[in-house]
């Protein structure tokens, strides 16, 4: 499996290739902090359709990766996650609930154009 990250004008887009599970989420989160735009951009993440491969146990070991690999310099930022699946939604924001003190805003939507449209937004 692969994520594809992309620098667009706005913000940083994190698409991982089908599905979700653990281990891209993984790459993407760490590849993504160590770029040079992640200081400066806000990311959007879509999750299509697929396999859903991901335990709740996952998302407290993707927390403190989060935590462990999060830039200082890049704290006041969004993180904005397009879901195509009800459940999954469900699963995101159960990680949301379970993550409130990241250093982040973390929000879910179902659609692009809402995405995009709260990821502009100043904090």
């Amino acid at each position: 499996m692969t994520v594809n990250i992309s620098v667009l004008d706005s913000y940083i887009l994190v698409e991982p290739s089908q599905g979700v599970n653990y281990w891209d989420i993984l790459e993407g989160s760490v590849k993504l902090s160590r770029m040079k735009e992640f200081e400066e951009k806000n990311d959007l993440w879509i999750f299509k359709a697929g396999p859903l491969m991901l335990a709740i146990s996952d998302l407290y070991k993707l927390q403190d990766i989060i935590f462990e690999h999060y830039p200082e310099v890049a704290r006041e930022r969004k993180t904005a996650i397009v879901v195509e699946s009800g459940f999954m939604s469900g699963l995101v924001k159960t990680f949301i609930g379970l993550s409130a003190n990241l250093p982040f805003q973390l929000e879910v939507f179902d659609d692009l154009a809402s995405a995009e449209k709260w990821i502009l937004e100043k904090i």
